[in-house]
């Protein structure tokens, strides 16, 4: 029997033989299950569940569709589609004893109309089916309580997206630079989504209606990123995601990449291709400002009908339109360039030439020797399998062949240069889409991604096993492998991390044992010699003392001390990387203040039985202090 991922939390279901439903032991959530359970489908369902819950909508709906084509009649794929389309995570609920749906996904029409709803509910079975109807009554009723708020809002103009804090909770450069834009937009007199000034008066709400309502209000995006990894944060990415989507049905919409500090290539694919611009250039202000005047004056000209267009130049032919656009396209014009290519397909809304030139300048390619050598996966591209459908002869073969082998060998490197999951995911959606085209052995490639997901986790808990010192490090390693059971030697590797992680904590109790013992040392035989010392040098016999012996119990009592003030800073560097910084940081420094106070002290008892005069007994005293810190500073440097 397959193993599955619950829906709501991520946990490992039990499930028992035969059953369609199961209720998850975590969080007690009874859910939905799916009958084709062979491990190659269980799987990609599992995947699919994982990268939904971490917000990756779209990577997940790619592979539910896979698997709809795969298994037509399984009704957990049409519901995963569903689920993504929604945007749906579950969320704990305020009585924190159930999880209920959250939307992340507005959509105008609602989900008891939607067709995979429907087809869901068409192969189910009787339990299936009443869990679908209560949840998509659930989502529905959410839906209508995002809407009515989204309908009230007023429209906007430009929506920016960023990245707000960093890993550490600190605000990001990228949320600086945003700040900016918003602030020279909203002087220039356009309505601006900002979230950090938008949002701020809606603090304990829920985000999404205003954000739904912003996305489609707005013509322009300014997607602001300074590092690749903020561009595909889940949340930045379901922002610009649903805007991208938005655009290809209105084309009065436009999304601007907005980089810094990166190169152009180290886009997210999808919007690798887009015009963006590099804002680390002096003056970037004003050169996006001006572009963003020219697309809305762009779209306010073009408002006519397309009929109308052509009627004003009944003079235009195709042959010098597609003229025209082979010049834009070679000085980089991209925008004039498609724009010319809508005025063709006014005329043919078939020529192939037009979608060709379109898909040039979608991913900024000069001419088509370019464009077959590009890096960039256009595989998706609408008007890239426009002209694969309207184009004739050797030249569409060509093209595609093209196509698919730079979208093959891309995929191969991020497969084998894999440097985070995120990389293999985005090479799973190439593979995916090259099946469509039965391109060498991509599908192959794609039914084995669990396995290039678990050879990527294998490497990264053996990294971790190999650099690792603490238990912490050695259970972290431990988990990777045990959550690729049976996947090469990983049982075992588990057992021997956590092995060793039992033998870093007695290790570590080590330490804590010689920092009681060196404590021991550092204060309280001090303290006992000082006590000592003191109460002979205060007898009243203390004139029968002769200078020779309180000498000695001079030397004795500085000696002691600084062996101790040694003891402490080596102390202090031997266990800074384990044991708490703090505790050993007191330890030494009031370690160094009591040592050179008993220094200080012995001169004026000593002074006492007339040896050595008050002056110089203070300035013994001082020294002594000195040579104290220096002591443990030695001890510091060779402990380190």
């Amino acid at each position: 029997m397959a193993d599955f991922l619950c829906k709501c939390c991520g946990a490992a279901l039990n499930v028992q033989l035969g059953k369609s439903t199961v209720k998850c032991e975590y969080c007690g959530v009874t859910q939905t299950l799916p009958r084709d359970n062979d491990d190659i489908a269980a799987n990609q369902f599992n995947h699919a569940t994982d990268l939904r819950i971490k917000g990756e909508f779209d990577k997940a709906e790619a592979i539910y569709e896979n698997l709809v084509a795969s298994y037509p009649n399984e009704s957990e794929a049409y519901w995963g589609i569903v689920l993504c389309r929604y945007g749906i995570i579950y969320e704990n609920a305020p009585d924190k004893n159930k999880k209920l749906p959250t939307c992340n996904r507005t959509m105008e029409s609602s989900i008891l109309q939607d067709d995979d709803y429907r087809s869901a509910l068409e192969y189910a079975d009787d339990e299936q089916r009443m869990i679908y109807e209560s949840e998509a009554a659930e989502i529905d009723r959410i839906q209508s309580a995002i809407l009515k708020i989204a309908r009230n809002e007023a429209p906007y103009d430009i929506f920016i997206s960023y990245k707000r804090t960093d890993e550490n909770g600190e605000r990001t450069v990228d949320s600086l630079i945003a700040d900016e834009i918003y602030r020279r937009f909203t002087k220039e007199g356009y309505k601006v989504f900002y979230a950090e000034v938008t949002l701020e008066n809606k603090l304990g709400e829920d985000y999404e209606p205003y954000i739904y309502s912003a996305l489609e209000s707005s013509k322009v995006m300014l997607a602001v990123g300074t590092k690749p990894e903020y561009y595909n944060a889940a949340w930045v990415k379901n922002e610009w995601s649903r805007f991208l989507k938005m655009t290809k049905k209105d084309p009065s919409k436009k999304l601007i990449p907005c980089y810094k500090d990166m190169n152009a290539y180290d886009l997210p694919e999808e919007i690798m291709k887009l015009q963006g611009k590099d804002i680390s250039k002096i003056g970037y202000d004003l050169e996006l400002l001006r572009f963003v005047e020219e697309w809305f004056a762009y779209n306010k000209r073009s408002a006519p009908s397309r009929t109308v267009q052509q009627a004003a130049k009944p003079s235009e032919n195709k042959e010098q339109l597609l003229k025209r656009v082979d010049i834009f396209l070679r000085d980089g014009e991209w925008m004039k360039a498609d724009h010319y290519c809508e005025k063709i397909l006014d005329m043919d809304p078939e020529c192939y030439q037009a979608y060709l030139g379109k898909l040039m300048s979608d991913v900024n390619c000069h001419n088509i020797p370019e464009l077959k050598g590009s890096e960039i996966c256009y595989l998706d591209n609408v008007s890239f399998k426009n002209a694969l459908r309207y184009g004739k002869g050797s030249d569409v073969n060509e093209l595609k062949e093209a196509a698919c082998d730079s979208a093959y060998r891309q995929g191969k490197y991020m497969l084998e240069n894999a440097s985070s999951q995120e990389n293999i995911d985005r090479a799973m959606e190439i593979m995916l889409l090259l099946t469509e085209y039965d391109y060498k052995d991509s599908r192959q490639i794609y039914n084995d991604s669990e396995i290039y997901r678990k050879e990527f986790e294998y490497s990264h808990a053996l990294a971790i096993m190999n650099r690792a010192e603490t238990s912490e490090e050695y259970i972290s390693a431990g988990n990777r492998f045990k959550s690729i059971s049976g996947y090469k030697d990983s049982d075992s590797k588990a057992k021997e991390c956590f092995r060793r992680s039992t033998g870093a904590k007695a290790k570590r109790l080590g330490h804590k044992l010689k920092l009681i013992l060196f404590f021991i040392l550092d204060f309280v035989i001090p303290v006992t010699l000082f006590a000592i010392i003191n109460a002979v040098l205060r007898l009243d016999y203390v004139d029968s003392i002769s200078p020779f012996a309180a000498v000695c119990s001079s030397v004795l009592l500085g000696a002691a001390t600084l062996i101790c003030n040694f003891q402490s800073g080596y102390l202090y560097s031997y266990l800074d990387l384990d044991v708490s910084g703090c505790l050993v940081k007191g330890f030494y420094a009031c370690g160094n203040v009591l040592n050179a106070m008993m220094l200080f002290l012995v001169a004026p008892l000593i002074a006492m039985g007339n040896f050595i005069t008050m002056g110089t007994a203070a300035i013994v005293g001082v020294a002594a202090m000195i040579v104290g810190i220096i002591a443990a500073r030695i001890g510091y440097n060779l402990g380190g």
